[in-house]
């Protein structure tokens, strides 16, 4: 990864994922909904998204859950991301050594993506005009998994700009 790259980007972005996790095709595919907006679902080539996105854009960590996470935290505070999605990771780190370093949600209201549907879709924090903290929610079991996870990041960047 080119680090003066990302440091330049408009969103910059850090996942964290469990160690095992791999950068796989939905990672990718969610982050250029983030980076590209516009571009509608019909005009994504999906079987060659991975060649469509520079990685220097985004960044991940992985962690254990039975190890010291302080090089997850040593990342966020490397990177300065604004914008962390955690791939189901939030149970397992500890939340105020997340404030410490400027992730704090405590006062931040817990947002979702469609009100309608609360229990099943993306949540997440806006912790400052600078930084979103999403939390994408797993429905791999369905048919459209791609699209709707590629439409929630995509939704929650979206209410995080228009808001800043």
């Amino acid at each position: 990864m080119n680090l003066k790259k990302y440091s330049q980007t408009h969103n910059k972005i850090l996942w964290i994922l469990e160690e095992g996790q791999t950068l796989s095709h939905k990672i990718i595919l969610g982050t250029y909904g983030i980076y590209y907006p516009d571009v509608e679902w019909c005009d994504i080539d999906v079987e060659n998204i991975d060649s469509l996105l520079n990685s220097d854009n985004f960044n991940v960590a992985k962690f254990s859950k039975s190890e010291n996470n302080v090089e997850v935290y040593s990342k966020i505070v490397e990177f300065q991301p604004n914008i962390i999605i955690f791939g189901g990771t939030t149970e397992h780190l500890d939340v105020k050594s997340l404030e410490s370093i400027g992730w704090d949600i405590t006062y931040a209201s817990k947002m979702y993506v469609n009100d309608e549907k609360i229990a099943d879709t993306t949540s997440f924090y806006i912790t400052s005009p600078d930084k979103l903290w999403i939390e994408p929610k797993n429905r791999a079991n369905r048919d459209d998994f791609d699209k709707l996870f590629w439409h929630e990041l995509k939704m929650a960047v979206k209410i995080w700009e228009e808001m800043r």
